[in-house]
């Protein structure tokens, strides 16, 4: 709220609205604070991408790698040297690529409302097939959350030029090769039917 008040005033400041709409005193530890949450949320990613891995090695869609288990007291604290590496390597074309971090925080923003609007969808299978309520109480709650996600998702289209084509060329990748892959099975299935 307080970048949006500064932006009100200072339109010219638009690339750099974050650090100079903090004011000068407490300019350090809001940037050791800004710098730390980044660090965790890449925590995050790196640690969902080998969860990822993990079930998909078990449901066989994925090729076999080591999993090492960090923690003997709970179970899901995994490291994947291989994937590790990959995303390191996959960070690293992408900086390459773009130079640019504004160009990198449109992908980055494209990516998490689109990831935000795919698991709103996803949880009206849920809300219906897991929990056992109504078709309605889940379109309700689709239709509630979805509408403010799309309207997150249309001003992040503006950003596709801009360097949000990455995610969604990546998402639609994705896409063909697990159609190609259902398709393949299907066509497994009826040959031996």
């Amino acid at each position: 709220m307080g970048e949006v008040a500064y932006l009100s005033k200072h339109r010219m400041n638009l690339q750099s609205s974050f650090y100079r709409a903090i004011p000068d005193a407490v300019f350090w530890p809001v940037f050791i604070i800004a710098t730390l949450a980044t660090v965790v949320g890449s925590q995050a990613i790196i640690s969902a991408t080998f969860s990822i891995f993990s079930q998909c090695r078990a449901l066989s869609c994925f090729p076999r790698v080591k999993i090492i288990h960090t923690s003997k007291q709970i179970h899901g604290q995994i490291y994947i040297p291989e994937i590790n590496w990959i995303l390191m390597l996959l960070c690293l074309l992408v900086l390459i690529g773009f130079r640019d971090t504004n160009t990198i925080g449109n992908a980055y923003g494209l990516a998490v409302i689109t990831v935000m609007f795919v698991t709103n969808c996803l949880m009206f299978l849920i809300i219906i097939t897991v929990w056992n309520r109504s078709f309605f109480l889940a379109l309700l709650f689709v239709l509630t959350f979805g509408s403010v996600e799309l309207l997150y998702f249309s001003a992040c289209l503006a950003k596709v030029r801009k360097g949000g084509w990455l995610p969604l060329l990546v998402g639609c990748s994705n896409f063909v090769s697990d159609v190609n892959l259902a398709l393949r099975d299907l066509e497994k299935a009826i040959i031996r039917v």
